[in-house]
């Protein structure tokens, strides 16, 4: 029975979450704008649909984005829609077509630089030692014009940038000839997302630092930590019973 009624929750927790399947990575319908490498808290209600954003950190040099395309389903379609009920991008979708539109997948993978940006970044990691439940968008589901979608599929190179002026980050994409175009994730709908929460690590001068990024399935490293004020403490009580 205990075993029926824990499956049952965690199917309701699914249904409820509207988990998205893209590239055999589990993400989450949002219809909420998003940016990717922001930071923020998810709907608190299992029925809610928003990521809020809370900080945008000011990243100090590229972070290197790798992008997979994909092919709408009828399922991620209609999380489409309902992320822009008025359909910005003018995408059909027929059942009968073999022709199927199609989205960028973009998922962080420079998490030293990432993380390197956020540490330096005072405000945003002071934000961050007192709020243990944010998380930041590391992989983001993205639907483009047409061609944005193919610049940034048959892109060379992607990074992220950050924009100091506008307060907000864009993608800039190096095509195989070295020309550059910046894309910004307002020309597109974001519709579903995945995050990582922080890993945090006491460095030489006993300050908590975040050492790592990890997803909601797998824990922090060895000697690292959820909450900042836990690495601090543990460090201090293993130097304790060394002396």
């Amino acid at each position: 029975m205990k075993k029926l009624i824990a499956l049952f929750s965690i199917s309701l927790l699914f249904y409820h979450c509207k988990p998205v399947i893209v590239n055999q990575e589990v993400k989450t319908a949002t219809i909420t704008s998003l940016e990717l490498g922001n930071i923020g808290l998810p709907g608190r209600s299992l029925l809610e649909y928003k990521f809020n954003t809370t900080a945008i950190p000011a990243l100090d040099n590229k972070i290197r984005v790798q992008v997979q395309p994909a092919t709408f389903n009828k399922a991620k379609f209609n999380i489409y829609l309902k992320a822009s009920p008025a359909n910005k991008l003018n995408l059909q979708y027929v059942d009968s077509s073999d022709s199927k539109p199609r989205f960028a997948e973009l998922k962080i993978i420079d998490k030293a630089a990432y993380i390197n940006s956020i540490n330096k970044d005072n405000e945003v990691l002071n934000y961050l030692k007192n709020q243990q439940d944010a998380k930041a968008v590391t992989s983001l589901s993205l639907a483009l014009p047409h061609a944005q979608l193919n610049l940034i599929n048959n892109a060379e190179s992607v990074f992220l940038i950050y924009n100091g002026q506008l307060k907000k980050s864009y993608l800039q994409i190096a095509d195989k000839t070295g020309n550059i175009t910046p894309v910004y994730f307002g020309d597109g709908v974001p519709f579903a997302y995945s995050t990582s929460g922080f890993c945090w690590q006491e460095n030489e001068n006993h300050q908590a630092v975040i050492a790592d990024i990890t997803d909601a399935w797998n824990p922090c490293p060895s000697k690292t930590y959820r909450k900042a004020s836990r690495a601090v403490k543990q460090q201090k009580e293993i130097n304790y019973f060394k002396l």
